[in-house]
């Protein structure tokens, strides 16, 4: 049974460009090439990058051999070490969406052979640190692919077994230090074709395996060490952890009292604990006082989802950044408008970024509409852009509506779905 999986950046999450380094630095030196420059980085049959990449030489010493490598001063190591950043310059929305999808069934982290530059851009763009479980570094953990050591560190950590990862990378010495302790492995060779190759290689895997389902139940309130101890022991003994987490009512019925913590907290508190692959409902079927229980699971009282921008609709004018964080309150899901350019902000395929949502709601709600343009006039907003005065996010959006909607209506509505 496949439990995580592992992606390099550079390469295939992350697309490299080193034209872009090159070309910021041309005031350093007229006549510099990509050759030359990604050359720089051997002197005496040695890779310094490679030990950049461990720590093992400090950013003045790396830059400042490149710098005299180059025949450019040494007081510009810090716009080398700049510049270099530039080298992850384009994202790769296909593989960042299929990411999101695999969010849901999987622990996701990334192993790559970096330096600070990079990790300075990551966190920089705030695109990745929330997709993933863990962001492994070879300049922080001291290990580098293809040395086993890299591969066992994630799984030490995370309590998986190798046999129970993917690891995706686009060298094939990366690959097959995967391989050699027992990963499966996945070399790219074009981010068009990973999600084909991924999704076969997991039917492939999932067919084979027989998983083995644990289930435990409880009340789980004001959650403590031995309910902990209780989910890593049960953990050990299945593939798969079931637990059933009993509703308020139930608990008052056979208990004779309420939980201090509200269920949906409880909920929320199992699912982010890593022994716990699945949360239910454990409730008493059919009885009449679950009415109010089970009408308030499938609410959505608060909680902050995703959304996709049309930069170049007037509705999202002023955005810089494509993904909107968007506040919503309640169930309603609407379809997209059938003509395709009036549709300027709808919901990621993984909706869901903070609070609570079961996953009937999270599943209704994915590619539908936030806000639709309906024949020459009519605006549709489905949620609160203007929450309490408080969620400034999205309130330009009501305001664009107001100011722009004379430009709306001049698309070519006979280009339907």
């Amino acid at each position: 049974m496949i439990k995580a999986i592992i992606f390099d950046i550079g390469g295939v999450i992350q697309g490299l460009d080193w034209s872009f380094i090159v070309n910021s630095l041309l005031d350093l030196k007229g006549d510099l090439e990509i050759n030359t420059f990604r050359s720089a980085f051997y002197h005496d049959k040695k890779n310094f990058f490679d030990l950049y990449a461990l720590s093992k030489i400090s950013k003045e010493d790396f830059w400042g051999m490149v710098a005299s490598r180059l025949n450019i001063d040494k007081k510009n190591i810090d716009k080398l070490s700049e510049k270099f950043e530039l080298l992850y310059s384009f994202v790769n929305n296909d593989i960042i969406d299929l990411i999101k999808a695999l969010k849901y069934n999987y622990k996701l982290f990334t192993l790559s052979n970096s330096c600070p530059e990079i990790e300075r851009k990551i966190i920089k763009d705030n695109i990745y640190p929330h997709l993933f479980d863990k962001m492994y570094f070879s300049h922080i953990t001291g290990k580098r692919k293809p040395d086993q050591e890299a591969y066992l560190q994630i799984t030490a950590e995370n309590l998986i077994k190798p046999e129970e990862c993917i690891f995706i990378d686009n060298d094939a010495k990366n690959i097959l230090g995967a391989k050699s302790i027992g990963m499966n492995a996945i070399l790219i060779s074009s981010p068009d074709l990973l999600k084909r190759d991924l999704f076969a290689l997991l039917q492939k895997i999932d067919k084979s395996d027989k998983i083995k389902i644990g289930y435990t139940t409880g009340v789980f309130d004001l959650f403590h060490q031995g309910h902990l101890n209780l989910l890593r022991n049960a953990k050990k003994y299945c593939d798969k952890l079931v637990v059933g987490v009993t509703t308020d009512e139930l608990s008052l019925i056979f208990k004779g009292k309420k939980p201090i913590v509200p269920f949906s907290e409880r909920v929320e508190i199992l699912r982010a604990i890593k022994y716990v692959d699945e949360v239910k409902v454990k409730k008493n079927e059919g009885v009449y006082a679950n009415q109010q229980t089970d009408r308030q699971i499938q609410q959505i009282p608060g909680s902050i989802f995703e959304t996709r921008l049309d930069l170049s609709h007037p509705l999202c004018f002023g955005y810089t950044k494509n993904l909107l964080p968007v506040f919503k309150s309640g169930i309603t899901a609407v379809k997209k408008d059938t003509v395709i350019y009036n549709n300027p902000v709808v919901y990621t395929e993984n909706p869901l970024l903070s609070g609570y949502s079961s996953t009937e709601n999270i599943n209704r709600i994915k590619g539908t509409a936030f806000a639709s343009v309906h024949g020459n006039r009519i605006i549709s907003i489905y949620d609160n852009t203007n929450f309490r005065a408080t969620w400034y996010g999205t309130n330009k959006i009501f305001m664009n509506a107001i100011f722009f909607g004379q430009l709306l209506g001049r698309g070519a509505a006979e280009y339907e779905e």
